[in-house]
């Protein structure tokens, strides 16, 4: 905004102005907008006002993973309160590959997220997603560790604070809630939406003023099937984008379009850093006990990795669905120590033995037998008392000239046998 504009170039003296001419002034687009830049807070400005940047989508699916969270908008009968959901998105397919639930918006919530993700991608037998693309909120205790680029995702992206149209998972929470959820369920919706999104609720009058009462409430177990059912019917709805992906619902596209440069799941970097963890200790050289079960060491040699005088380890493991460890990494500190192996056990009874029992009986009998080898194998000598060294008397000048005058003289390097064994096999 230029002040010459009010003012006679020729006298200097202010010019009379009528409101018509300054409204209109006021409104040109180039000052109206530094107009608002002052008015309007940050975050609105930015998404009203500021130029935003324009994207295309990929063509492989795992390529790139959105995450967001959002609240369901029905309430559970217990706390009148509602359920945070965690969602994972793939960005070319829009499924959703990873979902959680919890009462508080903690860590606990982006790490179930995780784990269902991971589920899902192991049972399918898929790679390592290669890209992701995070919220600061949640996220940022990750970002030297597990979401450093590089340690699970080569390439890891943190949006900025507030800023909606730069995180996908976004749109697709939008686009999810007003094609499935809306239609699926009833009492969805706002006071102060309008038409099909306006929801009646009862005003409850108390001291704050600010709640209002839900037509009907719901237990925790169904909210959780109801929105994990909503999204298996997103997931398998058509793509949007039936020009690129003709006839293909967004779980073909997920499934048919993998990125054929993914690596492979890194099982042990997901377990330390987001898996369970659980101090034990090596018993009698040969397993570690974790959740009830126990676990063999892959060799006995693993041992020579150990502390001195320090048999105790931290075992981390990614929980199935039921909470059980499916496979175990132990650690010392920081040091990798060895992938152990479950013990599976066998009837002790023989008339009811099974092929089964029978296999784990030969399992285990080998893993003992490698044992007995190590044993052998490093066995230390018997201790003993050794003989002192007598010194044979030194010959004189005399003597070693004689000797020297005496020696045949050959040219040929001398045979040496390494043993009776090597002697025998020359002599053949």
């Amino acid at each position: 905004m230029d002040p010459d504009d009010f003012v006679d170039k020729k006298t200097g003296d202010p010019k009379e102005l009528s409101e018509s001419t300054i409204t209109n002034y006021l409104n040109k687009p180039a000052n109206k907008t530094l107009i608002e830049q002052k008015l309007m807070s940050w975050t609105t400005f930015m998404h009203e006002q500021m130029p935003h940047m324009h994207r295309h989508g990929g063509s492989f699916s795992l390529s790139q993973i959105t995450m967001d969270d959002v609240d369901l908008t029905r309430k559970l009968k217990d706390t009148k309160q509602r359920v945070h959901a965690y969602y994972a998105y793939d960005v070319v397919s829009q499924c959703v590959v990873g979902a959680s639930y919890a009462r508080k918006k903690d860590e606990g919530l982006v790490v179930d997220c995780f784990r269902d993700m991971f589920r899902l991608i192991e049972k399918q037998g898929w790679g390592m997603p290669a890209g992701i693309e995070v919220e600061n909120h949640l996220m940022t205790q990750y970002k030297d560790g597990f979401l450093q680029a590089g340690v699970a995702f080569p390439f890891v992206h943190f949006c900025a604070p507030q800023n909606s149209q730069e995180k996908y998972a976004e749109p697709l929470n939008g686009a999810k809630k007003r094609s499935v959820i809306h239609r699926n369920h009833e009492g969805i919706g706002r006071f102060y939406g309008k038409g099909k999104w306006r929801q009646e609720y009862k005003k409850v009058s108390d001291e704050t003023n600010e709640l209002y009462e839900d037509k009907e409430y719901f237990s925790w177990d169904q909210l959780v099937a109801e929105d994990r059912r909503d999204s298996y019917e997103w997931n398998h709805q058509l793509h949007p984008n039936q020009k690129k992906f003709p006839g293909m619902t967004r779980w073909d596209v997920l499934c048919e379009r993998i990125n054929p440069t993914l690596q492979p799941l890194d099982q042990l970097t997901l377990a330390r850093y987001i898996g369970e963890r659980v101090e034990t200790s090596i018993r009698r050289n040969s397993t570690v006990r974790v959740c009830y079960e126990d676990w063999w060491l892959s060799d006995t040699s693993v041992l020579e990795k150990l502390r001195p005088n320090d048999y105790n380890v931290t075992a981390y493991y990614m929980p199935d669905e039921d909470g059980k460890p499916t496979e175990v990494f132990i650690f010392q500190g920081d040091k990798y120590i060895d992938h152990v192996e479950k013990v599976e056990t066998y009837n002790r009874v023989m008339a009811e033995q099974t092929e089964e029992d029978m296999v784990n009986f030969i399992e285990q009998r080998k893993k003992i037998a490698k044992f007995g080898k190590y044993m052998k194998d490093h066995a230390i000598d018997e201790v003993g008392v050794m003989k002192k060294a007598v010194a044979e008397p030194r010959p004189t000048d005399k003597e070693q000239l004689e000797l020297v005058a005496v020696a045949p003289q050959h040219t040929e390097q001398p045979i040496t046998y390494q043993d009776t064994e090597d002697r025998a096999l020359a002599d053949i």
